[in-house]
């Protein structure tokens, strides 16, 4: 008895063994599988469209491929030539993960885990000029990822981190060493917190760089600054408190570093920049500029600083950018200007100082001068209550000037009488309440006159006399006045007049 029931026993453990034995494949089958169908590739020839052709690679169209998740860049990669079984030449490709699936994505070299070994792509060695990666959840870069990749011109990895708030993109200090050829790097909405220390020096060829919609806060990590160790008077910070930056020198000519988390902009952190000419830093935390933030920008023509939380600007700010041509400094809370700020910048075009907190104080016959090359200049969304006789003198190439919705009851009268180009003219929502003969003297090339929503109930029968042969929009609306006034009468072109 005893012998059959150790038989027994002994059968139902190898019963036992085989069912978990098939359990563990069955597991291992399905993992394999789902691993799988996450490696699934779905790809296309796209044509380019007119509107976005890339400057770097006149291909006219470019591979585009969707998966779930990327796990291995290297394997992914080399296994795209399965796809390409004509052989075609590969110069643009486009790796998209699925942006409902949040699965994390990796970079790492497959069979090797420390990453930080040379890859290779296989036949996209040689001829591939851009690769975009997007919507991959990508926690780190490892070194030397894209080194192959030697005729690489523009890279752009958005993994749109931010829709999981918990991962953070790291990149190796050499994340991209071997990329001299690189001309163009968009690093834009990856939730980077830090940068290594040189990350970018290896990018011998760059020109564009964008690092927007990060949360970088410390803009002297960039590795901008041609000096460490700064301060106002000697150049030279207390070696106990100045932070070890590498620096090199770079043609950067484009930098984007809006929407970030940037409070202030340190003295010679970009002077390295010897080559810049855009420079994007709106829509950060900004409240303090130095007198040096922008010193060795020699070449500088652009710059946004909108939508920050600056109060004042210092007195020297743009000595150094004499060659500015578009300024855009609006929706900050300005409500100092320091006499002859902008006097230096004789080149500037486009004058930008909408939603700030400037009173009739600030803005005043010194506050523009020098300024002969300006074209557009908005004042809108501020707190002016006048217009001065002096304010716009010598200003003979403007040609839009915005007032709109500030508290303005009176026009000097020849205010812009230099004005001779101008052809748009915004006063809407003020306090005006009487136009006379001489407020609008000197506009003969005017096509727009805006007035709307004022409180006006009074117009001089002459007042729009100089306006006769021009202006073929004005409007009217939302005022005072009880009838059509017989100045407006004269006016024979118009295309558009509003009253009521």
């Amino acid at each position: 008895m005893e012998k059959w029931i150790t038989i027994y026993f002994a059968l139902h453990c190898l019963c036992y063994v085989n069912s978990t034995n098939k359990l563990l494949d069955s597991l291992y089958d399905s993992s394999h599988q789902q691993q799988q169908q996450q490696q699934k590739v779905d790809c296309t020839w796209r044509q380019r469209q007119n509107s976005v052709q890339n400057a770097v690679d006149d291909s006219s169209r470019y591979l585009s491929c969707r998966m779930k998740t990327i796990s291995g860049l290297d394997g992914l990669i080399r296994n795209l030539t399965n796809f390409n079984s004509q052989n075609q030449v590969v110069n643009a490709l486009k790796l998209e993960c699925s942006d409902v699936l949040f699965a994390e994505s990796s970079l790492l070299v497959e069979n090797n885990n420390n990453g930080d070994a040379a890859v290779d792509y296989g036949a996209f060695n040689k001829h591939l000029h851009e690769l975009t990666l997007q919507y991959c959840k990508i926690k780190y870069v490892p070194a030397m990822t894209f080194r192959p990749l030697k005729n690489l011109k523009s890279l752009t990895l958005q993994t749109h981190n931010a829709d999981w708030s918990t991962i953070n993109l790291e990149l190796h200090a050499e994340t991209f060493t071997g990329l001299s050829e690189l001309r163009r790097l968009n690093l834009a909405d990856n939730n980077i917190w830090s940068l290594p220390n040189g990350i970018f020096c290896p990018l011998f060829s760059l020109k564009y760089l964008n690092l927007s919609k990060n949360h970088i806060n410390d803009v002297s990590q960039v590795g901008f600054s041609a000096q460490s160790n700064t301060n106002d008077d000697n150049d030279l910070l207390p070696s106990s408190t100045a932070p070890t930056i590498s620096t090199c020198n770079t043609g950067i000519e484009q930098v984007d570093l809006s929407y970030n988390n940037l409070i202030s902009i340190p003295n010679n952190c970009f002077t390295a920049l010897r080559s810049l000419n855009f420079l994007h830093l709106d829509s950060n935390q900004l409240t303090i500029l130095d007198d040096n933030s922008f010193k060795g920008l020699d070449k500088l023509q652009f710059l946004n600083l909108t939508n920050n939380r600056l109060i004042t600007l210092p007195p020297e700010l743009f000595e150094k950018t004499r060659d500015l041509k578009r300024l855009y400094i609006g929706n900050n809370s300005l409500a100092v200007l320091a006499p002859g700020l902008f006097e230096n910048l004789t080149h500037l075009e486009v004058l930008d100082l909408s939603y700030n907190e400037l009173t009739s104080s600030w803005i005043n016959r010194d506050t523009f001068i020098g300024l002969n090359r300006l074209i557009v200049l908005k004042l809108n969304n501020n707190k002016l209550t006048k217009v001065d006789q002096f304010v716009f003198r010598e200003l003979y190439e403007l040609q839009a000037l915005n007032l709109e919705s500030n508290q303005i009851e009176m026009i000097a009268q020849n205010a812009f009488i230099d004005l001779r180009n101008l052809h748009q003219l915004l006063l809407s929502n003020n306090q005006l309440k009487v136009i006379e003969s001489k407020h609008f003297a000197g506009l003969y090339s005017l096509n727009q006159l805006i007035l709307e929503s004022n409180e006006i109930s009074n117009i001089h029968p002459t007042a729009f006399d100089h306006l006769i042969n021009s202006v073929v929009d004005l409007s009217l609306n939302d005022n005072k006045l009880k009838r059509i006034p017989d100045s407006i009468k004269k006016i024979e072109k118009f295309t558009s007049f509003r009253f009521g």
